[in-house]
């Protein structure tokens, strides 16, 4: 990931916890920790499977097969 997308997904994650009344200096459990730490992880592959397919170039030969 490339500092511009870093910092975007540190923006993003500021904002919800603050929306959510999530302070800075709170002390988080151990439990709470790890499962937000699992959280922003899981956020940061969808950002990057998503940023990957939004740059994905398409032709008529690799366009995926739809019926419609």
């Amino acid at each position: 990931m490339d500092k511009t997308q870093q910092q975007l997904l540190d923006l993003m994650v500021d904002q919800v916890l603050t929306k959510h009344g999530v302070e800075k200096d709170r002390n988080l459990s151990l439990e709470d920790k790890k499962r937000l730490k699992e959280v922003v992880q899981k956020l940061q592959e969808d950002v990057e499977k998503f940023s990957e397919q939004a740059n994905k170039t398409y032709t008529e030969h690799n366009v995926p097969n739809q019926r419609r």
